[in-house]
This record gives C-alpha cells, sequence and structure tokens, in this order.
C-alpha cells in the first residue's frame, strides 16, 4: 500500500524492486502499469532477495527507493 501511496504522492522515485509473481495479480499488474506509465526504473528480483531487502516478515511483492 506504501508504494500505492507513493505512486500518488509525485515523489521522485530512484527504483523499484519487484518480486516475480507481482503481475500474476490484477492489483500487482495495476501497480506495474502504473511505474511503467510514471517511467520508474524497475528490477525484478527472487522472492528469496526481496525477503532479504525488505525490513520485514512477510514483503508485499515491490520495494521503492524514493527521494523527496
Amino acid at each position: 500500500r506504501l508504494v500505492e501511496e507513493l505512486l500518488a504522492s509525485g515523489w521522485e522515485v530512484e527504483l523499484a524492486v519487484t518480486a516475480p509473481g507481482l503481475s500474476d495479480t490484477p492489483r500487482g499488474a495495476r501497480l506495474l502499469a502504473a511505474m511503467d506509465v510514471r517511467g520508474w526504473t524497475r528490477a525484478e528480483v527472487s522472492d528469496a532477495e526481496l525477503k532479504r531487502l525488505a525490513d520485514t516478515e512477510r514483503p508485499q511483492g515491490v520495494l521503492a527507493v524514493a527521494r523527496r
């Protein structure tokens, strides 16, 4: 949900990191499409790598690095 809020905020995004299965759900597919419309740079990583990068037990399938 935070990445959805980030999309709406207009903040500059350096990089979005996504899980392989994000596009498998309608919500995930919409999120990826919105990232593409805004020109975000995306990198797809394995679920294990995303879990290692995330500061949470159950990552939601996407992380973003943004600049205010």
